[in-house]
């Protein structure tokens, strides 16, 4: 995997794209600690999910991991239930070729890529976090399957 990106923000989008990497401090809980409505409309949505786990967050959300397909996914929910946003990792090769090209063109360009991972919600279908590494700052970078870069942040 290679390259990253530069900042040009999309109204709306920034409020829902913290990855689940980045959201802090989160504590494993039972299911039974996790409000109903979340449970049940998790369940409704995900019938075939294997392995649930529940992780409460710093912020007060709900997040659950799940493998879907063999593949591992994180959906998070507001302290009210609502859906925020889910993502999985992907492989470089999955990524859409206009978002790979404005990761090749961005500032990060020359940053090694340590995991990337597809995001989506109801306020976007598509983006795509790039977590790089250089001279010792972790950052990920988001843009979408358009190749708009819509936000960058250094991780603690």
């Amino acid at each position: 995997m290679k390259n990253q990106l530069k900042s040009t923000l999309i109204s709306g989008l920034i409020l829902v794209l913290p990855l689940g990497l980045l959201a802090g401090n989160s504590e494993r809980i039972k299911e039974s600690e996790v409000p109903v409505n979340i449970v049940s409309g998790f369940k409704k949505l995900h019938p075939d999910a294997d392995g649930l786990r529940w992780k409460l967050n710093e912020d007060k959300s709900y997040s659950a991991i799940y493998l879907e397909k063999k593949r591992e996914f994180e959906s998070h929910y507001s302290a009210d239930g609502t859906w925020q946003y889910s993502e999985h990792p992907v492989d470089y090769e999955d990524i859409p070729r206009l978002t790979k090209n404005a990761y090749k063109l961005s500032d990060y360009k020359d940053n090694k890529v340590i995991e990337a991972t597809r995001v989506y919600s109801e306020k976007f279908p598509e983006a795509y976090g790039f977590k790089n590494k250089s001279h010792g700052k972790v950052m990920v970078v988001w843009i979408t399957a358009e190749g708009h870069i819509v936000k960058e942040m250094q991780m603690e």
